[in-house]
């Protein structure tokens, strides 16, 4: 009644906005609803509250049971926000960074959805069309960080990370003409391998960079824990056999393992950055057992973060600084 009795007031807008947040705060969302689609379609002016109006139009319409629609709303509050952003206005960076990051997760659908197809010509068409998707998902999901909100950086960065996982995946993934014979198809996949490992490694700093993002701005969310498991997937320990058996790094793709020396083996020695032992191949004679590197610990030696291996006292193969300190 206000609002129609007075319509020419400068106040009459907010007044109209403060209604509909009413509204909004008690859980009444078609009332909501009706009242910010007035706000906004309406002759009223000044709106200094258009995006929030927006954006909580979008809220309501949501919790009334339409989400393809509030979908469509939220994208639609991106714009309105650079459009406004653009006149000097100051508005919460979330009430963009939300669309940004819808049509962001779009464009991501098609990228994750193109899988690599046998013929080898086919296959190297989708790949070049999966490298060009690549780009703009990372390109969209940039964007949304520099909206500069806290909360959608971090989903954005962990969705870089995830693509560049995807991608290398692809590669790690890809299947082998049938025409080659074993030896060719080695070699082949052992190229892809090394094209995929230094994506996998950019992927592996994005999931670093959404950790550090949400550290420096006190954020903990569902992509915060998602980043640590993917980390911890493509970083993990090496682990150490409860056997009498003990796996250490190699300086090439494998691991080699040794007897314990508790079984009479000859003394270990630490040759050139890797454990071996008297009568090994380093010393002329006996070759060691050589089992293949999983793809994360390869990574990791590709990378050269594999710390430098010890020899304690009794004979064990250890790894600085903690356990060297321990054994002294």
């Amino acid at each position: 009644e206000y609002v129609q009795r007075y319509k020419e007031r400068d106040d009459t807008a907010q007044v109209l906005f403060f209604a509909g947040d009413t509204y909004f705060k008690n859980g009444n969302w078609a009332e909501a609803a009706s009242v910010f689609e007035n706000y906004i379609r309406g002759p009223w002016e000044p709106k200094e509250l258009l995006v929030e109006a927006h954006y909580k139009w979008a809220q309501a319409v949501e919790n009334m049971g339409d989400p393809g629609r509030a979908r469509r709303l939220i994208i639609e509050t991106r714009a309105v926000y650079d459009r406004e952003v653009a006149k000097g206005k100051a508005v919460p960076p979330a009430f963009g960074a939300h669309g940004a990051f819808l049509e962001a997760s779009d464009a991501y659908v098609e990228y994750q959805e193109l899988k690599l197809q046998l013929p080898a010509a086919r296959m190297a068409r989708q790949l070049e069309q999966k490298a060009k998707l690549l780009q703009k998902v990372v390109g969209n999901f940039t964007k949304v960080v520099t909206y500069g909100d806290p909360g959608w950086a971090t989903a954005a960065l962990y969705y870089i990370g995830d693509a560049y996982q995807n991608f290398a995946n692809t590669l790690f993934e890809a299947p082998v003409p049938p025409e080659l014979d074993e030896v060719e198809a080695e070699i082949y996949q052992l190229e892809l391998q090394d094209q995929a490992f230094p994506i996998e490694d950019k992927a592996l700093q994005a999931f670093q960079k959404t950790l550090d993002a949400a550290l420096k701005n006190g954020v903990e969310n569902e992509w915060t824990e998602l980043a640590r498991e993917r980390l911890r997937r493509l970083n993990p320990n090496l682990e150490r056999p409860k056997a009498k058996e003990l796996f250490v790094s190699g300086r090439n793709e494998f691991f080699y393992r040794f007897g314990s020396t508790m079984d009479n083996n000859p003394a270990y020695a630490i040759r050139e950055g890797r454990v071996v032992y008297a009568g090994s191949e380093v010393e002329g004679g006996k070759k060691p057992e050589a089992v293949k590197l999983t793809r994360a610990q390869d990574r990791i030696l590709r990378a050269g973060t594999t710390p430098a291996l010890y020899l304690s006292g009794e004979g064990m193969v250890i790894e600085p600084p903690v356990e060297v300190q321990r054994a002294r």
